[in-house]
């Protein structure tokens, strides 16, 4: 008895009481991020566009952040397009006109990788054959997570243009969809092929890569998310370069000048862009710190 009493009371000392767990959690940081100005307060929220149930509830501090905002902001709000016009503008833009497909638009060799792809989702060629090469890959990017149960309905920005419609926040955008869909459209040729063959390379190891990146996400691990989602990717294929500046760093410029506009202001604003456009040397907090601004990494 005295043993397992001795036993208990070592344990006893390794169980958190209220005081030593907030003193564990405190230095554990989320994926939002704090930027001061001379009349307001900007948060800068790192989404995730897919994700599962369990990822909520969210940090506290991050839904208190979004309480003491009056503005929440997203990369593109589809509430604020009609759907029919959504998908008439994505078919317009997605697939070729009658008289053209992939087969007879790609190499051999280029034709090669989409088909690999393509068979890696378990489709046949002549389900995606009039689809761009933009529209394919974007398209395979979402069938791949949701095969793995990663769901849109779960996405960071959709669960806060929710509570700001619940609460009747206003919503503004950073982009729009009708932005995003003519940036990928209006991709050149040679960038849409790349963008296939790097979501091949993606869809091998999506599982493994997808648990490391929400891993890094949840822990606020900022270097190790641009690790996974940037610098590893570009250190072994240097051709995705162009790719990166035209997807996310020549956006993070465009999104900086919005967030410099919200600093202006009196009001506080609850931004939300994806991750990718949060993190590295061309990321958008590291961008406003260059500015001036005081960015500071939020704790859990």
């Amino acid at each position: 008895m005295r043993r397992i009493l001795l036993g208990l009371g070592a344990l006893a000392l390794l169980v958190p009481t209220p005081a030593r767990a907030e003193r564990l959690l405190r230095g554990e940081k989320t994926f939002l991020w704090k930027v001061s100005s001379g009349t307001t307060t900007v948060y800068l929220l790192g989404s995730v566009h897919m994700a599962k149930q369990d990822l909520y509830p969210l940090a506290k501090s991050i839904e208190e952040a979004f309480d003491r905002s009056k503005i929440l902001v997203v990369e593109a709000d589809e509430g604020k397009m009609e759907p029919v016009k959504i998908q008439q503008l994505v078919l317009e833009k997605g697939l070729y006109k009658p008289g053209e497909s992939l087969s007879t638009k790609l190499s051999k060799e280029k034709l090669k990788t989409v088909e690999a792809l393509v068979a890696k989702l378990g489709l046949k060629m002549d389900q995606v054959d009039q689809m761009k090469p933009w529209f394919l890959s974007v398209n395979a990017s979402v069938m791949a997570l949701s095969k793995l149960g990663y769901d849109p309905q779960y996405g960071i920005d959709r669960h806060f243009i929710q509570e700001a419609k619940d609460k009747g926040r206003e919503i503004k955008e950073l982009e729009s969809i009708e932005f995003q869909i003519n940036l990928l459209s209006g991709l050149p040729d040679d960038l849409q092929e790349l963008f296939v063959s790097s979501t091949l390379d993606e869809v091998d190891d999506v599982e493994k890569r997808m648990e490391k990146i929400f891993g890094a996400w949840k822990k606020g691990d900022d270097k190790e998310l641009n690790r996974l989602m940037i610098t590893e990717g570009l250190a072994k294929k240097p051709e995705l370069a162009p790719l990166q500046k035209k997807l996310v760093d020549d956006r993070n410029e465009g999104m900086v000048k919005k967030v410099e506009e919200y600093l202006k202001t009196k009001d506080v604003h609850f931004v939300i862009a994806g991750a990718a456009h949060m993190i590295g040397e061309k990321g958008i907090c590291e961008l406003l710190r260059k500015k001036g601004y005081a960015v500071e990494q939020v704790e859990q």
